[in-house]
């Protein structure tokens, strides 16, 4: 934790080993740090600075994503087929989902619900509702997805695609491509001003 006023380290929690991605809730009470050396996943309380529960995971997360009540955490493994739904009291397991292997990008439409799934060898999303095991449409992108963000005011999907160093950005209504945005080689972060949340 860190004060970024002053530019100094507050405290440190303990967060499995090298944890690679980090979901804050849509309240900012609890984080979610994933580390896919260690196959954990550690629930973090953002008030008290300190770390309320920690899970192993059956693959190495790559990263989560909560439903709009936040009463369930989906967590992505590159390893696994499967999308697993957690609950987020305890982590508990409420269900899987076949997506497939090789996830590489994952978000939830907190309007909506929908989940977006994207794998590194394809060059597509599939999107899923939370209660169908099938995908309910799927969206043709210029490359393999990594990171997705969903601008509030424009109904826009932004995808990063860092195979080919771009951005596609998409209308979500009618699941087309608007844009396509060079941004250099390696692109590794992916975040929006009025990002939907």
């Amino acid at each position: 934790f860190a004060d970024t006023q002053g530019q100094v380290e507050v405290s440190r929690v303990p967060a499995g080993e090298e944890p690679s991605a980090l979901l804050i809730d849509r309240l900012g009470r609890r984080a979610y740090a994933f580390s896919s050396r260690s196959n954990t996943v550690t629930v973090l309380d953002l008030a008290t600075r300190s770390k309320v529960l920690q899970v192993a995971t059956e693959a190495p997360p790559l990263r989560g994503a909560l439903d709009r009540a936040g009463n369930t955490i989906y967590i992505a493994s590159p390893n696994s087929a499967y999308l697993t739904a957690h609950a987020t009291t305890d982590l508990s397991v409420r269900r899987r989902v076949y997506v497939g292997l090789g996830v590489s990008a994952l978000l939830v439409d907190p309007a909506s619900d929908l989940l977006y799934v994207g794998r590194a060898a394809e060059q597509r999303l599939d999107v899923f509702d939370p209660f169908s095991p099938m995908p309910v449409d799927l969206v043709d992108l210029p490359a393999s997805p990594s990171l997705l963000a969903i601008d509030d005011a424009q109904n826009a999907l932004y995808v990063l695609l860092p195979d080919v160093g771009a951005l596609a950005v998409l209308d979500l209504a009618s699941r087309r491509l608007l844009a396509t945005f060079a941004v250099g080689a390696g692109p590794r972060a992916l975040a929006l001003m009025g990002e939907r949340r």
